[in-house]
């Protein structure tokens, strides 16, 4: 006997517009991250994921966190975030170390050289952020659109 759920047609099923709008949405959120991590890879062999787990340390207390934190504030798995942080430590720009409070944790410190580093690629990812997506939007729907980001956050 199948005893699978059918939807109700009656009023669980998106309708178009939301569909098409939840489709777009994805859509713009992954073409937006492709068009800017390729500028930063073009431009200085940097992906937009390395900037913004650098920068989440950046803005961290103390530029410090849990390695967990940081995998969740640059939305990536643990074990990706692990091999960054790796590949971050053998150039300087992190430092980890064993949290105190649990042998199993990790805290990841940026260094001044990562603060450097960040300095000088934040050029080149303002002009994409602006070439990719402020300059297709007015000042009104910057607003908006960030009005309605922080709603889903």
């Amino acid at each position: 006997m199948n005893t699978a759920v059918v939807p109700d047609p009656g009023g669980d099923l998106l309708s178009p517009p939301e569909e098409q709008f939840f489709n777009l949405f994805l859509s713009a959120a992954a073409a937006v991250h492709r068009r800017v991590s390729a500028d930063l890879v073009r431009d200085h062999s940097i992906t937009l994921s390395d900037y913004r787990a650098l920068r989440s340390l950046d803005v961290a207390p103390d530029r410090r966190m849990r390695l967990q934190a940081l995998a969740d504030a640059s939305f990536l798995s643990r074990s990706r975030i692990s091999r960054m942080v790796r590949t971050f430590e053998r150039r300087g720009l992190v430092l980890r170390e064993r949290a105190e409070d649990d042998g199993r944790g990790w805290y990841v410190n940026l260094t001044p050289a990562g603060q450097s580093w960040l300095t000088y690629f934040a050029h080149s990812y303002a002009l994409s952020i602006r070439r990719h997506v402020l300059s297709a939007l007015d000042p009104a729907a910057v607003r908006a659109v960030t009005a309605a980001a922080q709603r889903l956050v």
